[in-house]
C-alpha cells in the first residue's frame, strides 16, 4: 500500500466520493468530499445497532403499565388514521364512478 496516484492499484478506497468544484472559471478535482468520519462507537461492526422499538418493559423485565398503555393508544390510533384513510378513498372511487356512469348515460 501506497498512496502513490500513479500506482492506482494500490490506492484502496475508503468508500467516499469524489467531486469537481467549479472554482476561478475551472473545475478543479476535491479528492474527498466528504471529511466526517461516522461515529461507531458501540456499533458491532459487522451488524450494526438494529433500530429498537420502544420497550414497554423495565430493566428487571416487569411490564411497564404506563407505556403499555401509551403504546397501546398510538396503535389506536394508528388503526383509526388507517380506517378513515380507506373509508375516504371508498368514498371518492364511489363518486368517480358515479360520475363516470352519469356521463355515459348523457351520452
Amino acid at each position: 500500500e501506497t498512496n502513490d496516484p500513479s500506482k492506482k492499484f494500490t490506492l484502496i478506497p475508503d468508500g467516499d466520493y469524489e467531486a469537481f468544484r467549479w472554482q476561478n472559471g475551472a473545475w478543479v478535482h476535491i479528492p474527498k468530499l466528504f471529511n466526517e468520519a461516522a461515529d461507531m462507537r458501540g456499533i458491532d461492526p459487522l451488524l450494526g445497532n438494529a433500530p429498537k422499538d420502544a420497550t414497554i418493559r423495565d430493566a428487571s423485565g416487569k411490564i411497564d403499565e404506563q407505556k403499555l398503555m401509551e403504546q397501546s393508544l398510538q396503535n389506536a390510533a394508528k388503526a383509526k388514521q388507517a380506517a378513515e384513510a380507506e373509508q375516504k378513498q371508498k368514498e371518492e372511487a364511489a363518486k368517480k364512478r358515479k360520475a363516470k356512469l352519469d356521463k355515459a348515460k348523457k351520452n
